[in-house]
């Protein structure tokens, strides 16, 4: 069945298109952040910025460093060779003149074009005031629905969904360009009621200023803080391990805008940073209220027993833990600039309302206890012709350790190198932060990761790299500290631009126990993970456009095995200066259980997405048509004002199973349909 599929689809491809578009790597980047920490991920503010400078193309020579990170796949070694060309030769003079740029190959170029463009500098000396006028202003409005009966609503114990079966967002935004931002956003999940202070479950605004006199930022209301390279503090997007091996640095702004609809990752509050001549100033204050599991101990004294980061309220335990803690966090830091890197001083703190006290289970030996925890940390970076360093050093108010540090070197034109230490101790502890580990969180680990890239030949790249890391102390589902080993081989061929192939196989292997035999003390055993996968993106005209991908894994435990397989086929089909596309995605999968499952990244209305991992056997096909109704592309490409209409369409359909459970919701067919409408305004 599955080769008669396949066959069917090739030549369904092959009689329709014949070219493709460039791998996303971001895309690539979620998939395995979603494969590696299995939890939703919410977080849109790529999209958005990505969107943004397709709409507004982002000035090269004007672009700072800060600009250049936005795109998540320039390394540092690539914005410095670009700022450094700028100022011995000045600005460029068309896009074509990136190639001269060294590290900036053809390929990075083409996936680039769409967002950048060569002009004139031109510094804004605009007031506060006068920001306020003529900016673009953004509206969205977005419903959602199951459906399909999910049996949850009907249910009478205490999983049962008090609030109705639709989702709600209502997104609204200003911008003057980078120099002003606000709006609120207001939400709700399906299954949670509208009474939450008369209005939908999740409220959020910001308010974000750039260059007022000293100050070089401000931001009011929701933002987030990233620091270092992550081991007190990184609430943005996190780059993780993926097939783009160079990817090992965390950048991003200190301070940014929180946009999303999440309801976790953020501080509220007020943050601002100044600058005069090489120094950099950036502090932060925030108190909001979070959701948490309280208990009362012997002496009726409440405490915190584990913190809920799903953001769902939907039954009358999650509505009762809902914004049950307070919480205060505040922090800063201090930079130094010179002329061929940076130092930095960084400082986080968090109280909370009541002590945390988590289970006494042995693997969670070491985790935070009490009401309040503070983080130091230095970090720095340093380049230097063709090598970059960087690193960050921590401790925790117990004086506990964590430090990684890395290296980027390109050894000549075809090859470069990528390297990561890090030691982080058992006993460390630290909130809201992601750095460049194994964990989900940096704690418990100590590790190295090593990644080459071959430019083969100007069409072939060879991507590899390899990881080792050790966990000195007990994990979940781990009675004794364990060892792992991840690699990944990416094979990349790329004869034009309207053609991408790739091949990529990974390994993963870590220790767990053995849960077949049941006794006091688990014996450990290797579970391990194998994923081959081959992509192809064509792009046949401006019409028309295809990707398909095949996938297989292999996941083994002790003497289990159980293998899965996925292949879809996306469409994409747009009139140019018409106001229609539509984009289509027809997937099968099989696998002998959960184990076996594969992620993928799927596209939805304008910055919705997902990445559900398959498991069992069925067919998923979803699509999406995007109407501007009064509102037309003119011949330079330039939006004019109007609306903007989403209607999208997913559906699961089984085999063999009569239900099944996607998280809570339970749902006794043997499909699953989720309907979404969108309206966008622009003016």
């Amino acid at each position: 069945m599955k080769l008669i599929f396949f066959i069917s689809l090739l030549f369904f491809i092959q009689g329709v298109f014949s070219q493709g578009v460039p791998v996303d790597e971001i895309e690539n980047q979620l998939e395995m952040q979603a494969e590696n920490s299995d939890q939703e991920i919410e977080d849109d503010s790529w999209i958005e910025y990505l969107n943004s400078f397709r709409i507004h193309p982002l000035n090269i020579n004007a672009a700072t460093e800060e600009d250049l990170s936005q795109f998540r796949i320039l390394t540092p070694i690539q914005i410095s060779n670009l700022l450094r060309y700028r100022s011995l030769l000045g600005n460029l003079i068309h896009v074509n003149e990136l190639q001269a740029v060294p590290g900036w190959d053809p390929a990075l170029i083409r996936k680039l074009i769409p967002f950048i463009r060569v002009g004139e500098y031109q510094f804004s000396k605009e007031k506060l005031r006068q920001r306020f006028q003529n900016g673009e202003q953004f509206l969205l409005m977005r419903a959602s629905q199951t459906l399909e009966r999910v049996s949850n609503y009907d249910d009478s114990s205490a999983s049962k969904y008090l609030g109705s079966p639709q989702g709600m967002l209502l997104k609204f935004q200003y911008s003057y360009g980078k120099l002003l931002q606000f709006g609120v956003l207001a939400e709700k999940d399906a299954g949670e009621p509208w009474q939450f202070n008369k209005v939908l479950d999740f409220f959020s605004f910001h308010f974000f200023a750039r260059e007022i006199g000293l100050i070089k930022k401000l931001s009011l209301g929701d933002f987030q803080v990233n620091l270092g390279q992550g081991l007190i503090q990184w609430q943005g997007f996190s780059n993780r391990k993926s097939g783009n091996v160079m990817m090992i640095k965390k950048q991003d702004e200190h301070i940014r805008p929180y946009r999303s609809s999440g309801e976790i990752n953020f501080h509220r509050g007020m943050a601002i940073t100044m600058a005069k001549n090489n120094w950099e100033w950036m502090v932060f204050a925030s108190i909001r209220k979070k959701s948490a599991n309280i208990i009362l101990d012997s002496l009726s004294n409440p405490f915190i027993s584990s913190f809920l980061n799903s953001g769902y309220h939907r039954t009358a335990g999650e509505i009762n833990d809902r914004k049950s803690v307070k919480q205060f966090s505040s922090g800063g830091k201090i930079s130094y600039s010179f002329l061929t890197g940076r130092v930095g001083l960084n400082y986080v703190q968090f109280n909370f309302s009541s002590p945390v006290q988590k289970k006494d289970d042995p693997y969670q030996l070491h985790s935070f206890k009490g009401r309040r925890l503070a983080n130091w940390s230095m970090d720095y970076d340093y380049t230097i012709h063709n090598l970059h360093l960087f690193g960050e050093f921590a401790v925790d108010q117990h004086l506990n350790k964590a430090w990684l540090h890395g290296m980027l070197l390109s050894l000549d034109q075809r090859v470069d190198l990528a390297l990561v230490f890090r030691s982080i101790s058992p006993a460390y502890e630290s909130f809201n932060s992601s750095a460049f580990t194994e964990n989900s969180s940096p704690i418990n680990e100590t590790g190295i990761y090593a990644g080459m890239s071959f430019r083969l030949t100007p069409f072939f790249r060879l991507d590899a790299y390899t990881d080792f890391f050790y966990f000195p102390w007990l994990r979940f589902g781990t009675d004794a500290p364990s060892l792992g080993r991840d690699f990944i081989f990416q094979l990349n061929w790329q004869p034009n631009k309207r053609l991408a192939l790739y091949g990529r196989w990974k390994f993963e292997s870590k220790e767990s126990n053995l849960t077949e035999v049941e006794e006091p003390t688990k014996k450990l055993v290797e579970q391990g993970r194998r994923n081959f996968r081959f992509q192809f993106n064509w792009d046949c005209s401006k019409k028309l456009s295809v990707r398909e991908r095949v996938e297989t894994s292999l996941y083994t435990s002790g003497s289990t095995a159980e293998r899965g397989f996925l292949l879809f086929t996306d469409v994409n089909y747009h009139l140019p200066f018409k106001p229609f596309k539509f984009a289509g995605r027809l997937l099968f999968f099989e696998t002998d259980g959960y184990d076996s499952r594969i992620y993928t990244f799927e596209s939805d209305v304008m910055y919705g997405f997902s990445v559900p991992a398959f498991s069992g056997k069925g067919v998923h096909y979803a699509g999406n048509i995007y109407l501007k109704p009064g509102r037309w592309l003119n011949k330079t490409g330039k939006l004019k004002e109007g609306l903007g209409l989403w209607m999208s369409m997913a559906q699961t359909i089984f085999a063999g199973n009569s239900g099944f459970i996607n998280g809570n919701d339970k749902i006794n067919r043997k499909q699953k349909t989720t309907i979404r409408i969108q309206l966008v305004m622009n003016w």
